[in-house]
């Protein structure tokens, strides 16, 4: 508790020391001094003189304690002077920050009310501070946030005296921001004021919701794409496996489109294609999830299926609607027949991938029994077991015997030509059906639980071959590993590569890792700890095939991650896809905007390197700069293209 007048007083602090010590000083002198003489028993003249002799000696001393006590009181005023200065020097410099920085600063008192404002902050929010002076934080904060949110808000500064995360506000003009917001408990003599640091990422936001407009919808139809529809799928068979209900999906593709687009040109396929797409809607949008999955091939889905009776009899009333005859701006009219393909979760299939998959196998089946039907799919079980008994054997072999390879492909800076890195891919090279590329068989180590001894394999071998390129003096940059959605779930991953580092020695800053966007979504907020595990050990982080999940600007902005690799399903169309285009020019601005590095994967011609290199794009890789190759091939490579000399775009 502070004390009235306890300024004064500390003023006064200095000078009542001195003045209490020559206090002390001179009565213990006097006091002891005459009972000394008095214990004596001196004549008066003799202690007349002793008297005088005392006063003279009594006058020194003090003189000198004073001017001792003086010199101490001095030194300590200068060392506080000397501290002001600093200070003042410090809070000059802070000032000079607080005034010009371009983050809002706001200063709040132990109630939460408003005691300054910086010019930043003013300018974001449109008040001026004397607007705002004495207000409450909590009357700014109005706009999507519950009250519940922002008491846990306090409830977190109270008990860690920190709190970071978003809040949309809303300025004087009552237009809507994006804001960034920390803000730090401040704790000082007996109460504690609070820092608010905020800055405005509204258009950050914005570019982020334009983006995942374009990744997951079709800009022809509107309606969701593969990508999206991927992802519905996977939560409708979680709620299907909860009900103990199915999932059936609808596969269906317009039969002698091609020969009409052709013959029509693309104007009209594409009317003919937005006539279906809302005829779909009109139709079965209430009671289906509906797809564009690119050319003519459209999706339905169909949830809380109790038996497969309900799938055959929509996809009999899908034909029958495709029928009707459609009506172009033309007034040119249009008669179509449809091919469908069916398959169910959990019969058929136990993810999204193999639940498409099937349907386009039975959509096939379909257009080989002439047309204008729908087809389910239907396999053996046993002839499945069979499958994955044989070809899990087979991988436990390949593994002891041997027969698995890496290859590497370069990574090149779109600047300079220069290979900053190489990135491991592991083939399987049977001895009797050759070279077998990974998607065939990473799958049913995933299921068989090899994945983990073929990662640990893969990260081995490449570092060892790396190791050996740099014996000879040749240096490839980085190394860039992938991880595989079950590995990245494996609770050891930290552990095994922490131990492959320490017995090879190998550099974690020369290891990046890379992860699918899909396989940091499926892992949910645990996603952020086990990058951040990896990241303890000093190697850098990829989010590989980026574009084709569903991560948000908010989402990305907490994982600790070091590069966003574009999917090559972004590329290849480049440079006459615009849709496209504009994805890859909105992703490599995001990456540069949050201080990413971006990759483009899957260039192959001149035409896809000039366009990225024109979007400032930085690094990529692909055929047109070499394709995947082997260890010793890659160093003849390596040594004959120190710096490769790319094509400037025109």
């Amino acid at each position: 508790m502070k004390l009235p007048g306890h300024r004064s007083l500390a003023k006064l602090s200095p000078v009542l020391k001195v003045a209490g010590i020559y206090a002390v000083v001179s009565a213990l002198w006097i006091i002891y001094s005459d009972a000394f003489i008095d214990s004596l028993n001196l004549d008066p003249s003799t202690l007349t003189q002793l008297q005088t002799r005392k006063g003279l000696i009594f006058i020194s001393l003090s003189s000198l304690l004073i001017a001792w006590l003086v010199y101490r009181a001095l030194k300590v005023q200068d060392k506080l002077i000397k501290r002001l200065m600093k200070t003042s020097q410090q809070l000059q410099q802070a000032g000079v920050f607080y005034e010009a920085t371009n983050e809002g600063l706001l200063l709040l008192d132990t109630r939460r009310r408003i005691q300054s404002m910086n010019p930043a902050a003013q300018t974001i929010l449109g008040y001026r501070e004397g607007d705002l002076k004495g207000r409450r934080l909590s009357l700014l904060v109005n706009c999507d946030q519950t009250s519940a949110f922002y008491r846990e808000i306090w409830k977190q500064l109270l008990r860690l005296g920190h709190w970071q995360g978003r809040i949309q506000e809303r300025r004087k003009d009552g237009s809507h921001c994006h804001l960034w917001v920390t803000i730090n408990r401040i704790e000082g003599d007996g109460d504690n004021r609070y820092l608010v640091v905020f800055a405005d990422v509204s258009q950050l936001e914005e570019s982020n919701t334009r983006l995942q407009r374009l990744v997951h919808y079709d800009p022809l139809t509107d309606l969701p794409n593969r990508s999206f529809i991927s992802l519905q799928l996977e939560n409708a068979m979680i709620r299907a496996g909860r009900w103990n209900r199915k999932v059936g999906a609808l596969l269906l593709d317009l039969d002698g489109f091609k020969t009409l687009n052709d013959s029509l040109g693309h104007q009209a396929g594409d009317e003919l294609i937005i006539a279906v797409a809302r005829r779909l809607q009109n139709h079965f949008g209430d009671k289906c999830l509906l797809a564009r999955l690119g050319g003519d091939e459209f999706l339905l889905t169909l949830e809380q299926m109790h038996n497969s009776n309900e799938l055959y009899q929509l996809a009999a009333q899908v034909l029958d609607v495709i029928k009707e005859p459609f009506e172009l701006a033309s007034s040119q009219q249009i008669w179509m027949t449809a091919s469908i393909g069916t398959s169910i979760y959990p019969e058929d299939a136990g993810n999204p991938e193999e639940l498409l998959r099937n349907a386009d196998a039975a959509l096939y089946k379909a257009k080989d029994s002439g047309r204008n039907t729908y087809s389910s799919y239907s396999q053996e079980l046993t002839e499945k077991a069979q499958q994955y008994l044989s070809m899990e054997a087979r991988l436990r072999k390949a593994l002891s015997n041997d027969e698995l390879r890496v290859h590497y492909q370069p990574l090149i800076d779109l600047q300079t030509g220069e290979c900053k890195g190489v990135e491991a891919l592991m083939r399987w090279q049977d001895p009797d059906a050759g070279l077998i590329p990974p998607m065939e068989f990473i799958p049913h180590a995933e299921q068989s639980g090899l994945i983990g001894a073929l990662g640990e394999w893969v990260l081995s071998q490449s570092i060892k071959d790396f190791q050996g390129w740099l014996d000879l003096g040749i240096d490839p940059g980085i190394l860039a590993v992938n991880l595989s959605p079950r590995q990245f779930a494996e609770p050891q991953l930290v552990s095994q590569i922490a131990g492959v580092l320490k017995s090879t020695q190998f550099p974690a800053e020369r290891l990046e890792l890379e992860i699918t966007e899909t396989a940091l979504i499926s892992r949910g907020d645990q996603a952020e700890s086990d990058l951040r595990r990896l990241k303890s050990l000093g190697l850098a982080l990829a989010i590989d095939d980026f574009g084709t999940g569903y991560s948000s600007l908010a989402y990305l902005k907490q994982l600790p991650i070091d590069k966003l690799k574009v999917d090559r399903s972004f590329i290849k169309d480049l440079p006459s896809d615009v849709t496209g285009g504009e994805i890859v020019a909105a992703i490599i601005a995001m990456g540069k905007a949050m201080d990413l590095e971006v990759l483009a994967e899957g260039i192959e011609t001149r035409a896809q390197q000039e366009f990225l290199t024109n979007q400032g794009c930085p690094t990529a890789q692909g055929y047109w700069f070499s394709r995947p190759l082997p260890a010793d091939q890659l160093l003849l490579w390596l040594k004959n293209n120190q710096q490769t000399t790319l094509p400037q775009p025109l």
